[in-house]
Protein backbone atom coordinates (compact mmCIF):
# COMPACT_ATOMS: atom_id res chain seq x y z
CA UNK A 1 0.00 0.00 0.00
CA UNK A 2 1.68 2.73 -1.38
CA UNK A 3 -0.21 5.41 0.41
CA UNK A 4 0.15 3.98 3.85
CA UNK A 5 4.30 3.40 2.82
CA UNK A 6 4.20 6.90 2.45
CA UNK A 7 3.42 7.98 6.27
CA UNK A 8 4.10 11.33 6.92
CA UNK A 9 7.21 11.66 4.48
CA UNK A 10 7.48 15.00 2.49
CA UNK A 11 8.09 12.35 -0.75
CA UNK A 12 7.24 9.16 -1.55
CA UNK A 13 8.51 6.82 -4.89
CA UNK A 14 7.40 3.49 -5.30
CA UNK A 15 10.11 1.70 -7.40
CA UNK A 16 10.62 -2.12 -8.28
CA UNK A 17 8.55 -4.12 -7.09
CA UNK A 18 8.34 -8.43 -8.03
CA UNK A 19 7.55 -11.43 -5.90
CA UNK A 20 9.78 -14.32 -5.30
CA UNK A 21 10.17 -17.85 -7.26
CA UNK A 22 7.95 -19.55 -4.29
CA UNK A 23 5.75 -16.57 -3.80
CA UNK A 24 6.69 -16.15 0.21
CA UNK A 25 8.44 -12.50 -0.40
CA UNK A 26 7.91 -9.52 -2.36
CA UNK A 27 10.90 -7.05 -2.78
CA UNK A 28 10.28 -3.57 -3.39
CA UNK A 29 12.48 -0.42 -3.83
CA UNK A 30 11.39 3.02 -1.89
CA UNK A 31 12.59 6.56 -2.15
CA UNK A 32 11.65 8.99 0.58
CA UNK A 33 14.38 11.72 -0.18
CA UNK A 34 13.29 12.82 -3.45
CA UNK A 35 17.23 12.11 -4.15
CA UNK A 36 15.96 9.29 -6.62
CA UNK A 37 18.27 6.74 -4.29
CA UNK A 38 16.11 3.85 -3.84
CA UNK A 39 16.72 1.32 -0.73
CA UNK A 40 15.30 -2.29 -1.04
CA UNK A 41 12.90 -3.85 1.12
CA UNK A 42 11.74 -7.37 1.35
CA UNK A 43 8.23 -8.32 3.11
CA UNK A 44 6.59 -11.40 3.68
CA UNK A 45 3.83 -11.89 1.89
CA UNK A 46 1.76 -13.79 4.41
CA UNK A 47 2.51 -11.54 8.00
CA UNK A 48 3.25 -8.47 6.27
CA UNK A 49 6.39 -8.29 8.10
CA UNK A 50 9.52 -5.90 7.07
CA UNK A 51 12.30 -9.27 6.96
CA UNK A 52 14.97 -7.67 5.30
CA UNK A 53 15.89 -3.91 4.77
CA UNK A 54 18.58 -4.56 2.79
CA UNK A 55 20.57 -1.84 0.52
CA UNK A 56 20.39 1.48 0.01
CA UNK A 57 21.39 3.00 -3.40
CA UNK A 58 19.62 0.10 -5.69
CA UNK A 59 18.74 -0.24 -9.26
CA UNK A 60 17.26 -3.23 -10.56
CA UNK A 61 15.94 -6.23 -8.48
CA UNK A 62 15.91 -10.10 -9.64
CA UNK A 63 15.27 -13.09 -7.58
CA UNK A 64 17.11 -16.07 -7.52
CA UNK A 65 15.53 -18.89 -7.96
CA UNK A 66 16.14 -20.22 -4.54
CA UNK A 67 14.00 -17.31 -3.61
CA UNK A 68 16.36 -17.13 -0.84
CA UNK A 69 19.00 -14.82 -2.66
CA UNK A 70 18.25 -11.18 -4.89
CA UNK A 71 20.21 -10.51 -7.55
CA UNK A 72 20.15 -5.89 -7.23
CA UNK A 73 22.58 -3.27 -9.45
CA UNK A 74 23.74 -0.44 -7.05
CA UNK A 75 24.16 3.50 -8.33
CA UNK A 76 27.45 4.97 -8.57
CA UNK A 77 28.60 8.80 -7.78
CA UNK A 78 26.94 10.08 -10.88
CA UNK A 79 23.39 8.04 -10.48
CA UNK A 80 24.44 5.15 -12.81
CA UNK A 81 23.35 1.72 -12.39
CA UNK A 82 26.67 0.54 -12.35
CA UNK A 83 27.47 -2.87 -10.16
CA UNK A 84 25.41 -6.32 -9.29
CA UNK A 85 25.53 -7.74 -5.91
CA UNK A 86 23.77 -10.89 -5.03
CA UNK A 87 22.39 -10.36 -1.50
CA UNK A 88 21.23 -13.11 0.83
CA UNK A 89 18.18 -12.66 2.99
CA UNK A 90 18.84 -12.01 6.80
CA UNK A 91 22.41 -11.03 5.72
CA UNK A 92 24.00 -7.68 6.25
CA UNK A 93 24.66 -5.81 3.23
CA UNK A 94 28.39 -6.13 3.85
CA UNK A 95 28.15 -9.94 2.86
CA UNK A 96 26.60 -9.69 -0.45
CA UNK A 97 28.89 -10.91 -3.34
CA UNK A 98 30.08 -8.90 -5.90
CA UNK A 99 29.06 -10.49 -8.93
CA UNK A 100 29.73 -8.14 -11.92
CA UNK A 101 30.93 -4.16 -12.29
CA UNK A 102 30.78 -2.37 -15.99
CA UNK A 103 33.81 -2.50 -17.76
CA UNK A 104 33.72 0.75 -19.22
CA UNK A 105 33.18 4.19 -17.04
CA UNK A 106 30.25 5.77 -18.13
CA UNK A 107 28.64 2.74 -18.89
CA UNK A 108 24.69 1.76 -17.52
CA UNK A 109 23.82 -1.50 -16.34
CA UNK A 110 20.91 -3.87 -16.45
CA UNK A 111 18.89 -6.42 -14.61
CA UNK A 112 16.35 -8.87 -16.59
CA UNK A 113 15.61 -11.99 -16.03
CA UNK A 114 15.31 -14.76 -19.39
CA UNK A 115 11.84 -15.77 -19.95
CA UNK A 116 13.26 -19.29 -19.49
CA UNK A 117 13.53 -18.61 -15.95
CA UNK A 118 17.18 -20.65 -16.05
CA UNK A 119 19.30 -17.15 -16.53
CA UNK A 120 19.64 -13.40 -15.17
CA UNK A 121 20.47 -11.32 -17.78
CA UNK A 122 22.93 -8.51 -17.10
CA UNK A 123 23.27 -5.71 -19.78
CA UNK A 124 26.21 -3.19 -20.20
CA UNK A 125 25.30 -0.55 -22.67
CA UNK A 126 26.01 3.31 -23.64
CA UNK A 127 24.07 5.20 -26.52
CA UNK A 128 26.19 3.03 -29.15
CA UNK A 129 26.71 -0.10 -28.24
CA UNK A 130 25.87 -3.44 -25.99
CA UNK A 131 26.74 -6.19 -24.81
CA UNK A 132 25.01 -9.14 -22.67
CA UNK A 133 26.42 -11.42 -19.91
CA UNK A 134 24.12 -13.97 -18.38
CA UNK A 135 24.58 -15.94 -14.64
CA UNK A 136 22.52 -18.97 -13.26
CA UNK A 137 19.30 -18.25 -11.46
CA UNK A 138 20.62 -21.18 -9.33
CA UNK A 139 22.89 -22.62 -7.33
CA UNK A 140 25.79 -20.24 -6.67
CA UNK A 141 24.55 -17.97 -8.70
CA UNK A 142 28.28 -16.13 -9.75
CA UNK A 143 29.30 -17.68 -12.83
CA UNK A 144 28.99 -14.45 -15.47
CA UNK A 145 29.28 -15.68 -19.15
CA UNK A 146 29.69 -12.75 -21.87
CA UNK A 147 27.36 -13.92 -24.53
CA UNK A 148 28.93 -11.97 -27.70
CA UNK A 149 31.80 -9.47 -27.69
CA UNK A 150 31.30 -5.64 -27.68
CA UNK A 151 32.05 -4.24 -30.75
CA UNK A 152 31.48 -0.23 -31.74
CA UNK A 153 27.87 0.56 -32.97
CA UNK A 154 26.46 -3.22 -32.55
CA UNK A 155 23.39 -3.52 -29.96
CA UNK A 156 22.15 -6.89 -28.58
CA UNK A 157 19.56 -8.12 -27.10
CA UNK A 158 19.61 -11.69 -25.50
CA UNK A 159 16.50 -14.15 -24.66
CA UNK A 160 17.00 -18.02 -23.31
CA UNK A 161 14.84 -20.97 -24.18
CA UNK A 162 14.61 -23.62 -21.97
CA UNK A 163 15.51 -26.69 -24.22
CA UNK A 164 19.33 -24.98 -23.92
CA UNK A 165 20.01 -22.19 -26.37
CA UNK A 166 20.58 -18.39 -26.54
CA UNK A 167 18.54 -16.44 -29.08
CA UNK A 168 20.30 -13.00 -29.76
CA UNK A 169 18.70 -10.04 -31.67
CA UNK A 170 21.41 -8.01 -33.16
CA UNK A 171 22.15 -5.65 -35.41
CA UNK A 172 26.02 -7.47 -35.94
CA UNK A 173 27.56 -7.86 -39.13
CA UNK A 174 26.15 -4.93 -41.03
CA UNK A 175 22.36 -6.23 -40.31
CA UNK A 176 20.83 -2.81 -40.13
CA UNK A 177 17.25 -3.91 -39.76
CA UNK A 178 18.41 -6.70 -37.01
CA UNK A 179 18.97 -10.20 -37.54
CA UNK A 180 18.66 -13.21 -34.63
CA UNK A 181 21.50 -15.77 -34.09
CA UNK A 182 21.18 -18.93 -32.06
CA UNK A 183 24.14 -19.91 -29.77
CA UNK A 184 24.09 -23.22 -27.83
CA UNK A 185 24.68 -22.52 -24.04
CA UNK A 186 27.52 -25.04 -24.30
CA UNK A 187 28.91 -22.52 -26.71
CA UNK A 188 29.08 -19.03 -25.21
CA UNK A 189 31.99 -17.45 -25.35
CA UNK A 190 33.62 -19.87 -28.19
CA UNK A 191 30.85 -19.35 -30.93
CA UNK A 192 29.70 -15.91 -32.80
CA UNK A 193 26.55 -17.84 -33.28
CA UNK A 194 24.32 -19.09 -36.65
CA UNK A 195 21.64 -17.64 -38.05
CA UNK A 196 18.66 -18.53 -37.15
CA UNK A 197 16.32 -15.48 -38.82
CA UNK A 198 18.29 -14.03 -41.39
CA UNK A 199 18.44 -9.80 -41.81
CA UNK A 200 16.02 -8.63 -44.52
CA UNK A 201 16.73 -5.04 -45.73
CA UNK A 202 13.97 -3.12 -45.28
CA UNK A 203 12.21 -5.34 -42.80
CA UNK A 204 13.44 -4.03 -39.29
CA UNK A 205 12.41 -6.55 -36.32
CA UNK A 206 11.57 -4.33 -33.20
CA UNK A 207 11.18 -6.95 -30.36
CA UNK A 208 11.10 -10.75 -29.94
CA UNK A 209 9.33 -12.85 -27.31
CA UNK A 210 10.38 -16.40 -26.46
CA UNK A 211 7.78 -19.18 -25.79
CA UNK A 212 8.53 -23.06 -24.94
CA UNK A 213 6.35 -23.64 -28.48
CA UNK A 214 6.45 -19.81 -30.32
CA UNK A 215 9.12 -17.46 -31.17
CA UNK A 216 7.19 -14.06 -31.66
CA UNK A 217 8.92 -10.91 -33.24
CA UNK A 218 7.43 -7.49 -34.08
CA UNK A 219 8.48 -6.48 -37.16
CA UNK A 220 8.45 -3.14 -38.98
CA UNK A 221 7.89 -2.88 -43.14
CA UNK A 222 7.02 0.67 -44.35
CA UNK A 223 5.85 1.55 -41.21
CA UNK A 224 3.36 -0.71 -40.86
CA UNK A 225 4.06 -2.99 -37.51
CA UNK A 226 2.96 -6.78 -37.74
CA UNK A 227 3.38 -9.39 -35.35
CA UNK A 228 5.29 -12.78 -36.52
CA UNK A 229 4.03 -16.12 -34.84
CA UNK A 230 6.95 -18.91 -35.41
Amino acid sequence: DGNKEAGAHAHFSLGRVSHSPDHRYLSYTIDTTGSELYRLYIKEIATGVVVDMAVDRVGDVEWALDSKQVFYTKVDAQFRPHDVFLHTLGQPETSDRHIFGAEVEGDHVQLSRAESQSYILISEQDDDSSMVFVVPAQGECTNVTLVLPRAPGVRQEVHHHRDGYFLVLTNKDGATDFQVLRIEEGELGRSSGVTYIAHRPGIFIRELLVFTEHLVRLEVEDALQRVVVR
